[in-house]
C-alpha cells in the first residue's frame, strides 16, 4: 500500500512527459558542450603548433650558420643552450644576505 502511495505521488509531482523532456534537453545540453569543448581543444592545438613552427631554430639550422660563418661559435654555443633549455640567466643568481662574502668583494679599497 505504501509503495503504490509512493509511486502515485511522484507521478503526480513530476509527469512523464516533463521528466522525458528534461532528459532530452539535459542530453542535447551535454553533447553541445562536448562539441564546443572538442572545437576550442582543436583550435587551441592548432595555433599553439603553428607558434611552435614559427619561433626558434633547430639545433641543426644552429650548426648550418655556424658552418656558413652566419654566427660566431660563442653564439652557436650560447643559442645552443638556450634551445635546450639549459641557458641560465643572471636573475637566477642567489642575491641573499645570507650569502658568503666573495673574497676581495668587501667594499673596501
Amino acid at each position: 500500500m505504501a509503495g503504490t502511495f509512493v509511486s502515485v505521488f511522484v507521478a503526480a509531482l513530476f509527469p512523464a512527459g516533463r521528466i522525458l523532456l528534461f532528459g532530452v534537453v539535459l542530453i542535447v545540453a551535454v553533447l553541445a558542450m562536448g562539441a564546443v569543448v572538442l572545437w576550442a581543444r582543436r583550435r587551441y592545438r592548432s595555433a599553439d603548433s603553428d607558434g611552435d613552427k614559427q619561433a626558434g631554430f633547430s639545433i641543426e639550422q644552429l650548426e648550418d650558420l655556424r658552418k656558413s660563418g652566419q654566427i660566431s661559435p660563442a653564439e652557436f654555443a650560447c643559442l645552443r643552450r638556450s634551445a635546450l633549455g639549459l641557458d641560465v640567466r643572471d636573475d637566477k643568481r642567489d642575491n641573499s644576505a645570507s650569502s658568503p662574502p666573495v673574497k676581495g668583494d668587501d667594499g673596501e679599497g
